[in-house]
């Protein structure tokens, strides 16, 4: 059982006559004590989406967190549910991504199922990914996507050294002391503008 700013509740031995429930919460290892969703992966491991924490995964003896920083779109994650060949589905308040169960380095998303906050998800037995959005219900097909693998071009603005703007059409050698470069620049996109993601 998941509580709104709770932490996790497992009842164990299912037993309801007599049940004895253990507590989870930040203090256990949880990233978030704000659950919002969760589901089991092949393996019977327990995933659990958190409000702020991102994802925890709880093997029985410990957690294990990925969050932002190991690649989701999000750390708000609402809703997430088992899909074929142990990936798993998540929707989170930038996007619909998908993980890797069995390798959770391997995390993707589709850019036009990015940018949209997706409040929860469910998998059918085609396969489609069936998704609420504040515009509705979304539904996506992934033997149906097409596979983007162009960037978009990348446009720089501004480059300045040592706090000074560089005109950017001549080329020039940087002496020791010119080491603050800043470069701005902007990915463009005309289709998946929302989507754009900078690293």
């Amino acid at each position: 059982f998941g509580g709104f700013n709770d932490g996790l509740a497992m009842l164990q031995n299912a037993d309801w006559v007599n049940p004895t429930v253990k507590k989870f919460t930040v203090s256990d290892g949880l990233p978030d004590d704000g659950v919002r969703s969760f589901t089991e992966d092949d393996r019977g491991r327990i995933w659990i989406g958190t409000r702020y924490g991102g994802i925890a995964i709880y093997d029985g003896k410990r957690f294990q967190t990925i969050t932002m920083r190991d690649g989701l779109l999000s750390d708000a994650i609402w809703g997430m549910d088992r899909g074929k060949e142990g990936k798993l589905w998540l929707a989170s308040s930038l996007g619909l991504m998908h993980i890797d169960s069995r390798n959770t380095t391997h995390i993707g998303w589709r850019r036009e199922q990015s940018g949209v906050q997706h409040l929860a998800c469910r998998v059918d037995q085609q396969g489609r990914v069936w998704s609420l959005t504040p515009e509705g219900v979304n539904v996506y097909d992934e033997s149906k996507s097409l596979i983007d693998s162009i960037p978009p071009p990348v446009h720089i603005l501004q480059v300045s050294v040592n706090g000074r703007q560089f005109d950017t059409k001549n080329t020039s050698d940087f002496s020791p002391d010119e080491n603050n470069i800043v470069i701005e620049f902007v990915g463009v996109s005309f289709k998946y503008e929302n989507a754009i993601r900078y690293r």
